[in-house]
């Protein structure tokens, strides 16, 4: 009785009518996927404490010293210089940024490879570079959040608290400049770390620990040896360090070490190559 109900109105497929954007589209589904994943986007709760904290934690001490800008009389807050607040602010989310960066990084790779995701990606026209540079977009994206938006914040309370405020924001337009360098060297400088750790580990709660404290101890050895040693070039060597003294040089025009931007810029820009080269080889390898 059904079989003499079933009619067949078509007897081909229907054409794709979308358009082709080719490696670009990819590696923009790539992102927004894993975007995604790291704001915990229809999952439980307990996936987006993460993600949630580190908001509150950046962006409620800027709104903090916004109010204190209103609330403060015109002789306190001329006493309130823009650079040492944001290079205060910038220091202050570094913290956030390492375990941020750890845990994201966890959360785009390890899973991917331990479930064997990767061979499902590759065995489409999506190559081993489209995938990583996806990955790695996430990733900057998410941590721009954290970097970026607090002190630009920040520097709008400023601008607004201001008396002439056009003049203002002109007159200190390098300050604006100087939040988006920052913030995009931190980016990718913790991110290149946390990601090559976790290309090379599958359990993820294992490469959470192990990026996450990577930069902290290895900070704290360098600075027992400088201290011991009395030889500030152990501090080259010390991430926290290293990026607190690169953000100094570009707020306040002044690094507390005896070596130079020079050596600072260097070691950051070789750090972010290295790793990067590092990740992208062992993605390389790996089998479809």
């Amino acid at each position: 009785m059904a079989g003499e109900k079933a009619r067949v109105y078509e007897e081909k497929y229907t054409p794709y009518r979308g358009s082709f954007n080719g490696p670009l589209q990819s590696i923009y589904e790539i992102s927004r996927v894993g975007v995604r994943q790291i704001l915990g986007v229809k999952q439980p709760f307990k996936n987006k404490i993460l993600i949630i904290l580190s908001l509150l934690i950046t962006y409620v001490p800027a709104v903090i010293m916004i109010g204190i800008l209103f609330l403060a009389p015109p002789l306190m807050m001329r006493q309130m210089q823009i650079q040492r607040s944001m290079l205060g602010l910038m220091i202050d989310i570094s913290a956030v940024v390492i375990i941020l960066s750890g845990a994201s990084s966890a959360l785009l790779l390890c899973d991917d490879r331990k479930f064997h995701t990767t061979a499902l990606y590759f065995s489409r026209s999506l190559s081993r570079y489209e995938y990583l540079l996806g990955k790695i977009g996430a990733m900057a994206f998410v941590l721009s959040i954290t970097t970026i938006g607090p002190p630009l914040i920040l520097f709008l309370g400023f601008v607004l608290r201001s008396y002439t405020p056009l003049k203002y924001f002109l007159s200190h337009l390098q300050q604006f400049g100087a939040i988006f360098l920052c913030g995009t060297v931190e980016t990718a400088f913790f991110s290149s770390i946390s990601l090559v750790i976790a290309s090379f580990i599958k359990e993820r709660h294992m490469a959470v620990g192990i990026a996450i404290s990577t930069p902290f101890v290895l900070t704290a050895i360098m600075q027992m040896l400088g201290s011991a040693l009395k030889n500030d070039l152990f501090r080259l060597f010390s991430p926290i360090d290293l990026m607190n003294s690169f953000n100094s040089y570009v707020f306040l025009k002044k690094v507390d070490y005896s070596f130079g931007i020079g050596a600072i810029s260097l070691v950051i820009s070789s750090s972010i190559a290295l790793f990067t080269g590092i990740l992208f080889y062992r993605y390389s390898k790996v089998e479809r």
